[in-house]
């Protein structure tokens, strides 16, 4: 199997009570700037009901990156290397629900961002991380969660 660096990678932070929280993070391009290397932007993360919720695509987007579901683990260190595609589309997800508490709205947001085209996921990761993006996180809970 050949060696790459992953431009997203999934990591899983510690949390009290043998719980965790998911973050998604982004490498720059290019990783290195005058010797130095640049640390991953931190895309977003979930945890507690967002994160039991949204345990199913996880789980299939670990699946779909060649991981065992008990990559999953309180205590682990290494981060995990994501497609490209799987870091857009978690990357969109944990945006969207993270600071929601209404489970409702988190799965109809969940299943709108599974059910897009890579297309429209990729359009929604440019208007969810751009330079509006606070607005375009919120057009897209209303959208697809009927959240304002």
């Amino acid at each position: 199997m050949q060696q790459y660096l992953h431009q997203f990678q999934l990591a899983v932070e510690p949390l009290p009570n043998a719980s965790y929280a998911l973050t998604v993070l982004q490498r720059p391009f290019p990783a290195s700037r005058n010797g130095r290397t640049l640390p991953s932007v931190k895309m977003g993360s979930i945890d507690g009901l967002a994160l039991v919720s949204a345990q199913d695509f996880v789980l299939d987007v670990l699946r779909a990156n060649q991981y065992k579901p008990t990559a999953l683990q309180h205590d682990r260190k290494k981060r995990l290397g994501l497609s490209e595609e799987s870091g857009v589309r978690l990357s969109v997800l944990f945006k969207a629900i993270s600071p929601l508490s209404n489970l409702d709205h988190i799965r109809a947001l969940q299943q709108a961002i599974w059910a897009m085209s890579d297309e429209e996921a990729y359009y929604w990761f440019a208007k969810c991380y751009g330079s509006n993006g606070r607005r375009g996180v919120r057009a897209l809970r209303i959208l697809f969660g009927g959240v304002n």
